[in-house]
């Protein structure tokens, strides 16, 4: 593990190094990482390093001045030759990876190998060799993309993986000289309208989706497209879509969380305008404890405002089966009626009644 820190330390293209020993010794390091057992967080990071197209790093002529180096990488042979066969060291991992937290972790790394250098050198043939060489990689991970996609000729349910290709794909096609395979790839993502499209609603960022499309632009989209989502759902197919949200909540680990915004905005949305719903999709959670479970108290945030006599069953509930975790959700659904500052007018006697047994610990709670 010592020696896979200092590799992870070394591979950072620093200047030292490449001006004293040249490329060779990220040769052995990236044999080290296809004949070892190396810590996940280690080998990202070092891939991430062996696949960027910069170097950097500081020299020092005497005590009083240091000098800072940062450049693009001459795309040697040896360079070229390096970064393919990192590329293929990963892809090959992607396919032994036994989550999906690590398959998504996986494609960011990979996506590494399309990041053209942004360091301007006076010698423009020098940057462009550059660009060549990133723009052909470009072309192979696109095709890896395709394979991981489409194994079987079908989309995979993976979400947070498809959603971190299509964010790549995205960015890459904004460029000005377009790479082959980036604009059909990404239309072939986005011509799924699936539940991968409601897991980019719920639990994905439009800004970095819709790289091709204005942000108000997409903004107004994606509120068009969750309303009519919302008018959809009713009391008999509550139990289906219960499932199929469910299942986006279920990513959870693999997400960052502040993503799921969305995702909580909406299920207060149901429990406030569709109250009957919200009771389905609450027996279902707190009876599975799954994805949901997880959310909600953004349910009993909506049924503050929606129905005050589901809110006092879901309570009543929670305090039976002593839900600890779902505490702060009693708790935290008073400010929906109310904002940063809840008016007394609004709150019941029954309210400072629960707010006093959590605070004590006694009664119900």
């Amino acid at each position: 593990k010592k020696a896979a820190e200092a590799l992870k330390n070394a591979a950072k293209y620093n200047y030292h190094w490449l001006n004293a020993i040249g490329y060779g010794p990220y040769r052995a390091m990236l044999d080290f990482l296809g004949s070892h057992d190396t810590p996940s967080e280690i080998a990202h990071e070092m891939f991430r390093n062996l696949l960027t197209s910069d170097f950097d790093g500081t020299s020092q002529t005497d005590m009083y001045t240091l000098t800072f180096h940062r450049g693009a990488l001459d795309a040697t042979k040896f360079l070229k030759g390096l970064r393919r066969d990192a590329i293929n060291l990963i892809t090959k991992r992607y396919e032994t990876a036994d989550t999906i937290r690590e398959k998504s972790k996986i494609v960011d790394t990979l996506g590494y190998a399309t990041h053209k250098t942004d360091w301007p050198t006076g010698d423009p043939n020098f940057i462009q060799r550059s660009v060549e060489m990133v723009e052909a990689d470009t072309e192979l991970v696109i095709a890896a993309y395709k394979k991981i996609l489409f194994p079987k000729g079908k989309m995979i349910s993976d979400y947070p993986v498809i959603y971190e290709i299509e964010t790549q794909v995205s960015i890459l096609n904004t460029r000005e000289h377009k790479v082959a395979g980036v604009e059909e790839l990404l239309q072939q993502i986005r011509e799924d309208k699936g539940d991968y499209r409601l897991f980019s609603l719920l639990a994905g960022d439009e800004m970095r989706l819709r790289r091709d499309v204005e942000w108000q632009e997409g903004r107004k989209q994606k509120e068009e497209e969750l309303k009519e989502i919302l008018d959809s759902i009713t009391e008999e197919n509550a139990d289906d879509w219960y499932k199929r949200i469910d299942a986006i909540a279920n990513f959870r680990e693999c997400i960052e969380d502040w993503l799921y915004q969305t995702l909580r905005d909406f299920l207060a949305q149901i429990a406030e305008k569709k109250p009957t719903v919200a009771a389905i999709f609450a027996k279902h959670a707190l009876k599975s404890k799954t994805g949901l479970y997880f959310f909600f108290r953004s349910i009993l945030w909506g049924l503050r405002k929606g129905s005050l006599e589901q809110w006092d069953e879901h309570v009543e509930y929670i305090a039976k089966h002593h839900l600890t975790d779902q505490i702060d959700g009693i708790l935290m659904s008073y400010f929906s009626i109310g904002g940063t500052e809840i008016s007394a007018a609004k709150l019941r006697k029954e309210d400072i009644a629960i707010t006093l047994e959590i605070a004590r610990m006694e009664g119900r709670f």
